[in-house]
């Protein structure tokens, strides 16, 4: 991470902090009376919405409560603790057509089996720092009241998709911001994204190192980073699109 990174994080709220690592999740593991219960999820208002099969929906509805632990290191570790309770299966049918659409190459995300959603009532949210272990607890209202950063919350998942589908695009992405030739450079991997920039990690004769360029404007949705970096990469010289 980059000072300039590490700047922009420090300036978000916890409370805010905390709804970006829910936001980013895509699978947890719900720990309830005693066992691990993992399983694809998407976030509503804060709470994370199971994506499970009958059994386990049984189990998890029979033991009521439990916690689960989220992670993204650049903002920290956080734990939810609450009540289960039933979703109707067709209350967040755009929600969960989107999460199948967003992830239909796994096939355990998206498995016909997985037909009925448990929901979580939110009664404990604490928060680490990145590099800490010491758990701070957030007010349930400023949670609440807080809304996920959602171009950092969807940004590891643009990232893991260009730097796995799109290498050769991004090395000459590299060479155009950095004006070197692109024969230099060996590798290219996109590390952060946030509304103001992004972080690449860059090898070549020189060694490794993460460079930091950032956007014309903030950027406030995905669909705008979307947009931002098709038209960085069609600047580049590239076939992105």
């Amino acid at each position: 991470m980059t000072s300039q990174t590490a700047a922009i994080v420090e300036l978000l709220s916890t409370a805010t902090r905390a709804r970006t690592i829910v936001a980013s999740a895509s699978w947890l593991s719900w720990s309830a009376g005693g066992d691990l219960f993992p399983a694809p999820c998407f976030e509503q208002g804060g709470s994370p919405v199971l994506l499970v099969e009958r059994p386990m929906r049984d189990q998890l509805l029979d033991i009521g409560s439990g916690s689960t632990t989220l992670e993204v290191p650049a903002l920290g570790v956080v734990r939810l603790g609450g009540e289960l309770w039933p979703v109707a299966t067709d209350r967040y049918l755009s929600e969960v057509r989107q999460f199948r659409l967003q992830h239909a190459e796994c096939a355990d995300c998206c498995g016909p089996r997985r037909t009925h959603l448990v929901g979580v009532r939110i009664n404990h949210v604490e928060l680490t720092s990145p590099g800490s272990a010491v758990y701070e607890p957030i007010d349930l209202d400023a949670y609440a009241g807080a809304a996920p950063d959602e171009v950092i919350a969807r940004g590891p998942e643009v990232a893991s998709h260009l730097n796995s589908d799109h290498h050769d695009d991004l090395v000459t992405l590299a060479a155009h911001l950095l004006n070197v030739s692109r024969d230099g450079l060996a590798a290219v991997r996109i590390e952060w994204i946030d509304s103001l920039g992004l972080d690449m990690a860059v090898i070549d004769e020189r060694g490794s190192n993460v460079y930091r360029f950032g956007f014309r404007r903030p950027l406030t949705s995905i669909e705008e980073l979307g947009g931002h970096l098709r038209g960085l990469l069609h600047q580049a010289g590239t076939d992105f699109c």
